[in-house]
């Protein structure tokens, strides 16, 4: 049992697969909280939630997945009955359920209460994800005093750890349900993100489902629908094939061979997304292969061996060094850095300085539908830009705001982070009226717009929230449940 220790300040990975809490002792030494009860004292939290649906109860994996309005997740990957359900606004409720397990499991171990947290979150996840998760995290009894991204913690853990200093350096984090790549600065403790890309719907599940697809092609099953049970399965499948050369065994009661050879040329397509990604940030960040001193692997999914095999193929050779041998384990790199990061923000002497960036642009609508950026992508947070815009005709009684996220010239290609109208009180002429909107990105990466229309004086503070987003109401009967629980 860990010592007594009051006002512990947590680091949290919030995992599609796995989910973990850590925090600093007094000894200066990282705590991974075992939240396992088994003799295995396993870090690892299996982000998996009981939903009641279509009148049975359900075991949800991948939650992560679902949150952010992501499009190509709005329908989850389990069908029950052959219906497929949309889980909607009970993302965040599933999301709550597990950091409150992990707050349990925390509290439980420290003897402690616990309440203040940095969390961290996909480089690539859009603002609505942001505080879908932030928002999950507060409904749990947490305090979020900073969100960071995920490779950005990683860095943190590795740099501080493994004593990497005034290098450039690339994050390869290929989780359960995202990827990103970061390129940072490291210097005198002062890590700097010079260009952050990623691609939020691919993960090791993907590569589940593929293996699945391959699994059910060799039976000659024809279903073209993945449940869970698929999934799980062939996670432990994917393990095996990460230490043999083969698997033979059952598959849906079915006697099966798989080698790692025909594992890998299924997924082959996958692994070069990844590279694509890394092409983005590189490019981003005006350098080269040839700038990047190490790489570190990051997430369950980098143990996969094509991964690094493929990374140095592509690397093509290049002198490198891909941290083989340091001691933090690749599922447990982010929590650590969050942890070291909690403990740095909640001392009076900070032991290193963050400084990091947005991850997608931020843009308005325009006359014919275009997009004009305010805030390019790998700006440095926190920020604030002023933007003025006029009234394009004499008749104009109210300016519509669309508020964009994303890279693409015009709003059908961006997520929509907010629509609202500021009135224009009294009648000008063409181009007399004056909209000012003036964007803040905190810290968090988190955004919120001010518009004040200079003529009339009317003022407008918007705060940006999902568009599966809670009511006022909804989330205090959140809290209110919680609280009787």
């Amino acid at each position: 049992m860990a010592e007594i220790k009051k006002n512990i300040t947590v680091g949290i990975d919030f995992g599609t697969t796995n989910s973990l809490i850590a925090f600093v002792n007094e000894d200066s030494k990282v705590i991974v909280v075992p939240v396992n009860e088994d003799l295995s004292r396993s870090t690892l939290l299996p982000s998996v939630v009981r939903h009641d649906s279509l009148g049975k109860s359900t075991e949800i994996i991948s939650v992560k997945r679902l949150i952010g309005d992501n499009p190509t997740r709005k329908k989850y990957i389990n069908y029950f009955g052959g219906e497929e359900f949309d889980f909607g606004k009970n993302i965040i409720s599933m999301a709550m359920g597990i950091f409150k397990n992990l707050r349990s499991k925390a509290e439980e171990y420290t003897e402690s209460t616990i309440t203040d947290a940095v969390i961290t979150v996909p480089a690539h996840f859009n603002d609505s994800a942001r505080i879908s998760i932030k928002t999950a995290a507060e409904l749990a009894g947490f305090n979020v005093i900073r969100m960071i991204n995920e490779p950005t913690a990683a860095a943190i853990a590795h740099c501080m750890l493994d004593n990497l200093n005034d290098r450039s350096i690339m994050v390869y984090d290929l989780g359960g349900g995202t990827f990103d790549i970061s390129i940072l600065q490291v210097r005198n403790r002062i890590f700097r993100v010079i260009s952050t890309s990623g691609d939020s719907t691919l993960g090791g599940d993907d590569f589940d489902i593929a293996l699945a697809n391959l699994l059910n092609a060799k039976c000659g099953f024809e279903e073209k629908v993945i449940t869970n049970d698929m999934v799980l399965q062939a996670r432990k499948i994917k393990e095996i094939l990460s230490l043999y050369d083969n698997y033979t065994g059952s598959w849906r009661d079915h006697e099966v061979c798989c080698t790692r050879c025909e594992f890998e040329e299924a997924t082959q397509t996958l692994v070069d997304r990844t590279f694509d990604v890394m092409h983005i940030a590189l490019k981003d960040a005006q350098l080269s292969l040839n700038d990047i001193r190490e790489v570190i692997f990051v997430g369950g999914a980098t143990r996969m061996p094509m991964i690094k095999e493929k990374a140095k193929r592509y690397m093509n050779g290049l002198q490198v060094d891909f941290l083989a041998d340091s001691i933090i384990l690749p599922e447990e790199a982010v929590v650590i850095g969050a942890a070291m990061h909690a403990k740095s923000l909640s001392s009076q002497n900070g032991t290193h300085l963050l400084l990091d960036v947005i991850p997608l642009s931020i843009g308005i609508e325009v006359l014919g539908g275009a997009v004009e950026c305010i805030i390019p992508r790998n700006t440095p947070i926190p920020i604030m830009m002023k933007s003025v815009f006029t009234n394009s005709h004499e008749e104009q009684n109210s300016f519509d705001i669309h508020i964009t996220q994303g890279e693409g010239e015009h709003v059908m290609q961006c997520k929509t982070l907010a629509k609202f109208k500021v009135p224009i009180i009294h009648k000008v002429k063409k181009q007399e009226a004056k909209l000012e909107l003036l964007f803040c990105i905190d810290v968090n990466g988190i955004l919120s717009v001010t518009a004040v229309e200079r003529v009339g004086g009317t003022v407008r503070d918007v705060i940006i929230k999902p568009q599966y987003n809670l009511s006022e109401e909804e989330i205090n009967a959140l809290f209110i449940k919680e609280n009787e629980t």
